[in-house]
């Protein structure tokens, strides 16, 4: 086997007494017989080491040292093998009753945002306003409101949990319903007004390393932000299990 293939678990049976992976705060739990990951898999996806002066074989031995990230989070985060899924439906009217079309979206989380985001984004649908000869185009969903609630769903969810993540398309409105709701102690208002408190600290840590996140707390305030001056504005619902 190439040496330069990192094995989860081995990894994980060598460092278990000096990380306790299961006190983290990430949730990520029975996450078992992921197959080898190269180390070249995590460059591809973005996510590099905090030090460059050291070789590839140190890079593999020391992955838990001097990555921002564990092996867990890294391998869940890049992994085809990933067990959580987003769920993508579009419904014909403003309820639940036909289904006009449906899809799961699998594979790693990474791949799962990316398919999510692309999906939206081909139902997302354009109009044109016209002031004088000028004509502006505009999303039904503004495009950077879909991506921070998106990112939320994804990086906030409680990953304890088996479920999907949904998104749900109507007529009226597209609905993306995360699992686990807000961090006991952290009410909506509290989050509306900017307060953060990351459930999966370190996944969070590494969308920012990726720079997918600019920071923590501005998510819910940035989508606010793009309904600023529009007729129809955001909804956000928490209640217990679920985050909407």
């Amino acid at each position: 086997m190439d040496k330069n293939v990192l094995i989860l678990d081995e990894l994980i049976k060598k460092r278990i007494k000096k990380i306790d992976l299961y006190n983290e705060h990430t949730h990520i739990r029975g996450y078992h017989g992921c197959r080898p990951i190269s180390i070249e898999n995590y460059y591809k996806h973005g996510i590099k080491p905090i030090s460059k002066s050291f070789a590839k074989k140190e890079a593999i031995a020391r992955l838990c040292d001097e990555w921002i990230i564990e092996e867990r989070v890294g391998t869940f985060f890049v992994s085809e093998q990933c067990k959580h899924s987003i769920k993508f439906a579009i419904f014909q009217g403003t309820d639940k009753l036909v289904f006009k079309d449906r899809k799961e979206l699998s594979g790693s989380l990474f791949e799962q945002l990316t398919d999510a985001y692309k999906t939206i984004d081909f139902y997302n649908g354009t109009k044109a306003t016209f002031h004088d000869l000028l004509r502006t185009d505009e999303r039904d969903y503004p495009e950077v409101a879909v991506r921070k609630a998106l990112l939320n769903a994804i990086i906030h969810r409680d990953y304890s949990f088996s479920g999907s993540t949904f998104i749900n398309l109507y007529s009226d409105r597209l609905e993306i319903i995360s699992l686990g709701g807000l961090v006991s102690g952290l009410s909506l208002e509290a989050a509306m007004l900017g307060i953060s408190q990351p459930r999966n600290e370190k996944l969070a840590a590494l969308f920012y390393r990726m720079k997918l996140i600019e920071a923590y707390g501005t998510g819910i305030s940035k989508i606010i932000s793009c309904y600023k001056g529009l007729p129809v504005q955001p909804k956000f619902e928490n209640v217990e299990g679920d985050f909407k």
